[in-house]
This record gives C-alpha cells, structure tokens and sequence, in this order.
C-alpha cells in the first residue's frame, strides 16, 4: 500500500509533545502507530517498523554505544538498557546512558540526587538543585505513562487468541471493552488541547475505533466502542476532560501514576483531577451485568468457588450430571407412552401433515424444521447429518419423499442410545398439544430447569451458603464499593453503565433503595472505630434486605423494600425488589443447560433511581425497562418457557404486553412484538 512519507513525519512531529519525534520514546512510538494505522498501513509492516525502532532507536552516539558495550549492557527497547537476561539497569537519558538506581556510583551525580524537599513542587531552598528528585521524579511519571499507554493500545489492539498482558481482570473482550474509555479519555484530551470541541475529538476517536473493529479477529466490538464512549461522555459531563491532569488503566503503571495503589476496589480505570481527587471508575458495558453465565457444567463450579466450596463437595442435585440423569429419566418414562397405539396414531396423522405442509412442519418443529426433517432421513439411511447435507439436493430430497411416521418412531423416537438430535426432535413431537395431553413428556422435560433451579435455591439458602451468597451479590453490585469505595486510596468511586450518555449508581440512590439513608449519613460524618461499626452495621442491614426467592415464577435475589399498593398514593407494604435473576436454562431440549446469574436492567435503573415506583421513572428509564423486559419476553417464547401454542402462553404474552404499555405505550419495539403475534 502506498503512503506518503513525508506526511507521515510532519504528522508526528505535530503529535509529540515537544515536537521532536523520539524513537527511544515509547508514547512516541505509540503515537507513531496510531498515525500508521490511520492512514491504513499494513499492521505487519507496522509492527515489524515499531518493532526495529524500539530496539535500535536507541538515541545514544557511538561512543555511549561503546561504553554500554564495555558493560555487558544491551537494548531492551523504549530507551531501556541491561544485560541480555537481566532486569533493566541503564536508561537512555538525553543522549547518555545513565544508570537506575544505586549499581554505578561512579557515574551519578551527586548534586542530583541529595536532600531535596519531599514536595517536589517545594520552592524552598531550590537554588542549585536543579534537575534533582524533581527531574527524577518528573522522569518517572513520564515512564509510568508511557507503559500504561503503551499497555492501553496494546490491549486495544489484541486480537481472539493472543496472549494477555496487564491490566484489569475479567474476560479479554472486556478488558478491550474497558480501554476503549482510557484510551478515548487519552486521545480526546489531546485532540482537544490542538483547538478541537469535545464533539469533534470524539468523532474522530469513534471513527477511529470502529476501524479496529472491522479487523480480522479483533476482539474489540461495536458495542464496547458506543458503550466506552457513553462512559467518556459522563466524564466529560461530571468532571471534565480539560479538568482531568491524568488518566491510567488498572495497571502497576497507572496506579502508581495516579497515587491508587492498592485502591482494592471495582475500579478498572483511574482519573486524576487538576486539584488532586483521585476517581476510581467501574465501566460496565450495559445494565446487563452476569455474575456467571455459560454451561452449566463449567459455571457451577465457578460459583462454588465464589463461595469457597469444592466443586466436588457440592450436593449431588446440583452438580452438572444431575440434569442429564433426570433428563434420561423422564425420557425412559416418557417414551413408552408416545408407542402406545392411541399416542402413535395422533403422531402418524400429524408427521404426514408436516411431510406435504410447510406450514405445519414449522408449527411442530419450529424455524429449524428442515434440519429436523433431515435429520430424520440421516438417521433412517445410517448417515450423519453432514453427510446426508453433502448429497445433491436431488437425493436429498428422494430420501425425504420416502420418510413414514414408522421411520419417526423407529430411528428417532426409539432409538439406543438417544442423542442430542434425537431428544430435540422427541421434544417437538411431544409439545403437540394432543400428545403432551396424554403423555405430559413435553411439561415434564420442560420443569427439569425448574427443578435444577429448585435445587441451586435450596443450595444457596442453607445456612453459611446464603450469607456468603448474599457477600457476592453486595460484591457484583458493587454495593460495598458505592458507599465504601472512598475509604482507601481513592477519593470516590464511580460505577458506570455504558447506556446512552453514561449512567452512574450513586451512594445516595443506594441508600434510599436499601432505606438506610440515616445510618448512611451516620457513617459519613465518623471516623476511627465509630466509623467502621457503623460500616459493619450498614453491611448487616443490606444483607437483611436480601432474599432469595421467586418473581414471576422465576428465582431471583431480590431486596425487600416497602411499596405502595396499589400505585402510586396506596398503602405501603413490603415487597422485593428482583436485582438478580437465577436461571437454569436449557436452549432446545436436547442442548446441554446453561446457568446464568445477572442483574437485570429493572435492578439497575432502582438502584439509580433509588426505589422501585417505575411510574415515576424519567421516560428514558421505563423505555430500557420495557426494551429489556421484551428481550427477555422472546428468549423465553424461543425456550418455551412461553408456549404461545396453548391458550395459557397468549394470555400470559398479553398481561406481560399490557403491563409494559403502561410504562412505554409508544415504544416501537413492543409495537413490533404485537405486530408478530397479531395482537
């Protein structure tokens, strides 16, 4: 790919700080790429260019090159020197190689390094010292920045697969996702100090940004890139980028910058005001926040040891075999009673309507009904379904045209041993309305999730495993880090939600919610052991408010608050408040279940509005509310968790639609939803 040289050099000289490009500079060299990647330059000859330039860009003139020789030292890259397999000794300071530390005496100097004020800003008695703790501490700071940096758009940059390096903890998509905000706040700034509005640098970062994503394997998404810059918008809205003197990344590096050391928090980003406040910032993609979610298998045991349990100790109804065990079993009950001759004659009617009617095989098997229906045939000519997918459509369809219920039953229904295809055809069969009349399989498999969910409930509620179950909630809710989060290292702590504009949980919200405002502002004004009884007291009361039961049907952690009833000028009454659902969901029988825990965006939005009156939410809110709650209204038509076959699933669709017109009645996804079912 062709590109101008020329311009490539003016670019960055007008990038850097002083003007003057270093290639022995890492956020030099940074800078340098971000330049490459915008005017579309291969990443391999980037990467390959950077990677000369960190290790032979090295700044120093012969006769230094000569006297780091003499010691054994070598380039380490970004102006670093030391012995081929040792730490880093020497740095490359203004064209001289200087050492770190105490290893060379007969090279420093003196006057730079004695008794200078603690405060490096400290007139007092300067004369003479110039440079001095000063200069190593300026030094310093600049080598934090450029690290964490340098950490930032390596991160930004990763793609699925490649090795994770520092910075934060979570998922490697959500560790991009996080850098997304850093690395904006970064370039924002800078774009804003050549004389641009914060709109115009911020188009330019997205554009930016979303080139990445279009990358092959890139693991940073579009969503991440509109929700970190949501996040950004609330910065600059609530303290202001031009007010901000630092912004660093979780990292060694950034803590130490910014002075959050240690900060033991949520945090996994860090700003630092002009005036010296130190913010921590929680970054959440959207109020859909998962404590686990993934294979049941693999996330059981990931919770227990949340809650410092052996897997291996867990009770014997909630470990990962238990479903299939009972799945098997309600199968070998089931079974027996789709062969009996009443059951099979409605079976045979209804399969030869689904063989001449594509109507009717879409209303048993559902949108995958002509992979059922191959499927079948695969298993009557004893071919895989791959290779019955690779004969011409001729053949394929010969098979399909000699398919009989007599097939159905023989190589699918009673088949040895069932598999997972073979149970997801049984599953539709049995979820004909005639023949889960008779045969109660198709209810039976169903309340399998519920029964799994039954268990992990009683789990949890036992005794120790509901406290130490109540400890994470307050943890994933970051709770403990709302109210308690300025105690330490930090000054405030800020919880955000990468939603539109940027939406933040505050301490008051959250004490209104759990109704201990007055002990909260008890706390406040505390301090020494008062302050920490007080902590421990407030910790006891939120816990109180936590139950573990069912909304809906469905189990939920939930807090009791007081309500009025009916809305909104009733009587109050104590009611709970669902932050977190607990689902054991299964997606098509004959899929291994799944588990997820996560709060939900209704427990979001209370927690910022302070209480659970949806009236009396801000439209913005009850629109999120309703768009979440319709989501979550079709995953569970897809799971038939609604069953819009029966007269039960449309009324129970239709008392959901008409509580959500209530809080959105103009919102254009709930009008698509009734325009589907015709209601």
């Amino acid at each position: 790919m062709s590109f101008n040289l020329n311009s490539l050099w003016l670019d960055w000289r007008a990038k850097v700080p002083d003007g003057t490009p270093n290639p022995s500079n890492a956020y030099h060299l940074v800078l340098l790429k971000e330049l490459c990647f915008k005017q579309g330059i291969d990443k391999d000859i980037i990467d390959n260019v950077i990677l000369v330039l960190e290790k032979e860009g090295d700044g120093l003139d012969d006769k230094e090159k000569e006297k780091a020789k003499s010691k054994g030292l070598v380039s380490k890259g970004y102006g670093n020197w030391g012995p081929e397999d040792g730490d880093t000794t020497h740095k490359n300071v203004d064209g001289k190689l200087t050492p770190i530390g105490d290893d060379d005496e007969e090279e420093k100097e003196p006057t730079k390094q004695m008794k200078i004020d603690a405060n490096p800003f400290d007139k007092e008695d300067d004369e003479g010292k110039e440079g001095g703790k000063v200069d190593s501490k300026l030094e310093k700071k600049n080598e934090q920045r450029e690290k964490d940096n340098k950490l930032v758009d390596t991160q930004l940059r990763l793609k699925k697969g490649d090795e994770q390096d520092k910075g934060g903890a979570g998922t490697p998509e959500s560790r991009t996702g996080e850098t997304v905000t850093v690395w904006s706040g970064k370039k924002v700034q800078q774009l804003m100090s050549d004389g641009k509005s914060y709109e115009e640098a911020r188009k330019e970062v997205r554009e930016e940004l979303l080139e990445i994503t279009k990358e092959k394997d890139s693991l940073l998404t579009k969503e991440w890139v509109e929700a970190g810059l949501n996040c950004l918008d609330w910065i600059e809205n609530n303290y202001g980028l031009d007010n901000i003197e630092e912004i660093a990344w979780d990292t060694p590096e950034g803590n130490s910058l910014i002075g959050s050391t240690g900060h033991g928090t949520s945090a996994d980003m860090f700003v630092k005001t002009k005036e010296g406040k130190k913010v921590g910032v929680s970054l959440k993609k959207d109020f859909k926040v998962f404590i686990v979610n993934g294979g049941y298998g693999k996330k059981i045991g990931e919770v227990a040891e949340m809650l410092g349990i052996d897997p291996k100790d867990l009770p014997d109804n909630v470990k990962p075999e238990h479903y299939k065990n009972r799945r098997g079993e309600v199968l070998d009950q089931g079974i027996p009673k789709l062969n009996e001759p009443k059951t099979k004659q409605i079976i045979k009617e209804k399969f030869e309507e689904v063989l001449n009617n594509e109507e009717v095989a879409y209303k048993v098997f559902g949108k995958a009904w002509k992979k059922r229906l191959n499927y079948i045939a695969a298993r009557k000519t004893n071919l895989s379904l791959g290779a019955f997918n690779k004969l011409s459509p001729q053949e394929q369809q010969k098979l399909l045209d000699e398919l009989t219920s007599d097939d159905l039953h023989d190589h699918v229904i009673n088949a040895k041993p069932l598999i997972g295809e073979d149970i997801k055809v049984i599953a539709n069969i049995a979820n004909i309305n005639e023949v889960n009349e008779i045969t109660n399989l198709y209810t039976d498999l169903r309340k399998l999730d519920e029964e799994v969910a039954d268990n992990l409930m009683e789990f949890l509620n036992d005794g120790e495993n509901l406290n130490k179950f109540k400890e994470l909630v307050a943890k994933e809710t970051h709770i403990d880090d709302i109210l308690f989060g300025s105690e330490g290292a930090l000054d405030k702590l800020e919880v955000l939600y990468g939603e539109k504009g940027g939406v933040s949980m505050s301490p008051e919200s959250v004490s209104n919610l759990f109704n201990i405002g007055d002990l909260y502002e008890q706390y406040k004004k505390a301090d020494g052991e008062e302050k920490e009884e007080l902590k421990k007291q407030i910790q006891e009361k939120v816990k109180e408010k936590m139950v573990i039961t069912r909304d809906q049907g469905k189990p939920v952690i939930a807090v009791k608050v007081m309500v009025p009833d009916p809305p909104p000028d009733g009587p109050s009454k104590e009611s709970t408040l669902p932050i977190f659902g607990l689902a054991t969901r299964t997606k098509g029988i004959g899929n291994s279940n799944g588990l997820e825990m996560s709060q939900s965006a209704f427990g979001s939005l209370a927690f910022k509005n302070g209480n659970v009156d949806i009236d009396s939410w801000p439209p913005e809110d009850k629109t999120k509310v309703v768009n979440d709650q319709i989501k979550s209204v079709l995953n569970d038509i897809e799971d038939n968790n609604i069953n819009l076959n029966t007269d039960e699933g449309m009324a129970q669709l239709q008392e959901k639609i008409k509580l959500l017109e209530r809080w959105d009645p103009k919102n254009k996804s709930l009008k698509k939803l009734k325009d589907r079912y015709d209601l």
